[in-house]
């Protein structure tokens, strides 16, 4: 046993540990949930102190040259209290006094160019009663990092007295949250992410939600409305398996892991709760791992599936159905060789911190992973588009992540033109039996070349059908468009993820390399036909915009998601046993339609489990492949019958997660869904948490609880 409080574990999070240590703070971290939770805080307090650290010069000469000769003396010891202390020296050289009865006037603002983007020069003026008035100017780029200003000091007048006055403003959350500092009136040079336009009476606990001078408010400076775009969702409710249509579902796997990274952008560094649309519950589900059976080597077919059922927990009348498939796993050493074009984003909006910086580490990342069997080329867009790098060996790491470095952001966004020449290179590179990909990086701003959506969407089912397919993979904040990365990766046969940290980076460059770019089986499509004499009612929870008609299960032709190496998919069905009352949005039903109120049988489970609740059905076809290969099997539900124990963990952190979705989505069909209960779920299912994902998750659903 490990006690919370062991230096180690700061040791594990800043890489200074031996590996023995390592070995046991990993093994700890598996068997105590405390541990994985501090884990998880520690890389949380470890960000901040690393966005705190960025800002200029906190110690002057003489101090920094006897901190420096103290640390020589001190040897390996320092680094266990390393946090506590930079905590602390952080928090002095910040803490300005402040005179009484200062106040901030609301800034006069002009628009000016600088490097070819448009800005906002506001002149601030910071009044003190009884002293003349001081002025500074500030740029605010119009370019929004989630609906947040960035501010920066461009030039300052001489104070008419010497009296200092300084305005603090307090943020904080996310790895690219940083403290600005109003010393001596003037604004310093640290960027802001974070920072609401709400006025704060007074200073809170840790509210991140504005800004305060010693108790009096202060007017936030004005922000850019965000230029976010998420297609619309529309919540399915109930179906009645006797009305015309209703005893048959038949969508589109899913993969993708964007919505949830967002969400968590909104929650964690926005702190805010985010928009409806941007949550989509499949892809919060499945951005977890899973410990589902993966397909032996010589296995017929590239996936294995199960079904498994449960209780309701927000509905004790009904059950939920958990199906569940879990890829072929491939390893480095057995994927195929990779054909990649990397189309990167370098227009004016991509220059913040949390976009192109953050992308060049990212994918610094994925060229790690390869080698001389890879080829890599590089486009860039931003008002023309261009070749940076024809294709290269992956051996040749130094000459590709020269070709990164040279990248810079400006101008404006050719996105389709970028997309017709990266095709252009990945065909002539074009490997047999090989992974072939574009990789789109973008913060999804097409504003100039092909816009039209739909012209797009054919081009890429046309080089999808060639065997090119299309990764993307969106970064920033404020200028995300969500619905176009969506829609390009969804029709290019690819998947969409958010990259919102280099923690998530990790995640889809090395963790997940072998799934990221190797599919094993394309166009996969689920129907699922109810058995009227077992069950009354049905929803399937999230894939609303995966959607196919029934006819489209057996239409070759028609486009459905693809799986990678490794992937786990789950989708999760709310089932009304019969006889049971199906839950309402609240809408009186059509007289003329529907049907006879059903009589609650005596025992309500005298029927149901005795008979096949469904018939689960599965289409897939391989990945040069134009048949698909059918599945089918029926389902039972015999857990409520024989009384086997209740389903696994697994099960039950999936179904936690889709009332996380459900509760931000507002649903409106469970009365009884409460953030209370969704995380008391979440504590219990939580299980083995190595890498601090899902206590991360839980802290989450708190943050959402307390903005409700």
């Amino acid at each position: 046993m490990i006690p919370i409080d062991d230096p180690r574990l700061t040791a594990y999070v800043l890489g200074e540990c031996s590996e023995e240590e390592r070995a046991l703070v990993e093994q700890a971290s598996f068997e105590q949930a405390e541990i994985a939770e501090e884990i998880v805080s520690i890389r949380e307090m470890h960000g901040l102190l690393h966005a705190g650290l960025h800002k200029e010069n906190i110690l002057d000469s003489s101090r920094r040259t006897t901190v420096l000769e103290a640390a020589q003396q001190r040897k390996i010891t320092w680094l266990y209290w390393a946090g506590p202390v930079i905590a602390a020296s952080i928090c002095a050289s910040i803490a300005i006094p402040l005179m009484e009865n200062t106040y901030v006037e609301k800034p006069a603002v002009n628009i000016v160019q600088v490097d070819g983007v448009d800005e906002k020069r506001q002149s601030i003026k910071y009044k003190r009663k009884g002293i003349e008035v001081e002025e500074s100017e500030a740029a605010v780029s119009t370019t929004e990092t989630g609906g947040v200003a960035q501010f920066m000091t461009v030039g300052r007048s001489a104070p008419s007295k010497k009296e200092p006055v300084s305005v603090e403003y307090h943020i904080g959350g996310g790895d690219y949250n940083e403290p600005i500092v109003m010393a001596d009136g003037l604004p310093s040079q640290a960027p802001v992410y974070g920072l609401h336009d709400t006025i704060v009476e007074e200073r809170k606990e840790s509210s991140l939600r504005g800004s305060v001078i010693h108790g009096e408010s202060v007017p936030v400076p004005e922000q850019n409305i965000s230029r976010e775009s998420y297609d619309p969702i529309y919540d399915t409710p109930f179906k009645k398996v006797t009305d015309k249509g209703n005893d048959v579902s038949t969508f589109s796997i899913d993969v993708d892991t964007a919505s949830y990274s967002n969400v968590r952008r909104y929650l964690q560094q926005n702190h805010q709760l985010p928009p409806v649309d941007a949550v989509r519950i499949e892809e919060m589900i499945n951005a977890f791992d899973y410990v589902y059976t993966a397909p032996e080597a010589d296995d017929k077919h590239p996936f294995k599936y199960n079904v498994s059922f449960r209780d309701c927990p927000w509905n004790k009348h009904n059950r939920m159905a958990r199906v569940a498939l879990k890829g072929k796993i491939v390893s480095a050493e057995q994927r195929p060789s990779c054909n990649l074009v990397f189309l990167i984003d370098v227009s004016g909006s991509m220059q913040k911190r949390n976009k192109l910086p953050l992308l060049k580490k990212a994918f610094g990342l994925l060229l790690e992973q390869l080698d001389e069997r890879d080829s890599v080329a590089l486009v860039t867009y931003a008002g023309s588009s261009g070749l940076v790098l024809p294709p290269t060996s992956g051996a040749e790491q130094a000459t590709i992540l020269a070709a990164f470095d040279r990248l810079s952001a400006g101008g404006s966004t050719n996105g389709g033109a970028g997309i017709q020449l990266a095709y252009h290179v990945a065909q002539q590179a074009f490997i047999s039996d090989g992974s072939n990909r574009v990789i789109l990086a973008t913060d999804g701003d097409f504003n100039v070349g092909i816009t039209d959506k739909e012209e797009l969407v054919t081009l890429l089912k046309k080089r999808a059908a060639q065997g090119v397919f299309l990764n993307v993979f969106g970064f920033g904040m404020g200028n995300t468009k969500d619905d176009m990365m969506e829609r390009l990766s969804n029709n290019g046969n690819g998947t969409y993820a958010y990259i919102d940290s280099i923690r998530e980076a990790r995640k889809h460059m090395v963790e997940q390399f072998t799934g990221t770019l190797v599919t094993i089986a394309k166009d996969v499509k689920i129907q699922t036909f109810f058995n009227p004499e077992q069950i009354a009612a049905w929803r399937l929870i999230g894939y609303e915009n995966r959607r196919l008609a029934a006819r489209d299960f057996n239409d070759d032709s028609k486009d459905a998601g693809e799986i990678g190496a490794g992937h786990a998919v789950t989708a999760l069905y709310e089932i009304v046993p019969l006889g049971s009352d199906i839950p309402t949005t609240g809408v009186d039903e059509n007289p003329f339609t529907s049907n006879e109120k059903q009589e609650e049988p005596l025992v309500r489970v005298s029927t149901y489990g005795t008979q096949p609740a469904f018939q689960l059905r599965l289409r897939y076809k391989t990945p040069q492949g134009t048949i698909s290969t059918l599945l089918e099997e029926e389902q039972t539900d015999r857990r409520i019958v024989l009384g086997f124990p209740r389903a696994d963990s697994e099960s039950d952190w999936a179904i936690a997660v889709a009332g996380f979705g459900l509760l931000l989505r507002g649903d409106q069909q469970n009365k009884s869904l409460t953030w209370e209960s969704i995380i008391n779920m979440a504590r219990s299912a939580r299980g083995p948490d190595p890498k601090g994902e899902r206590s991360e998750c839980i802290r989450l659903m708190e943050i959402a609880r307390d903005l409700q």
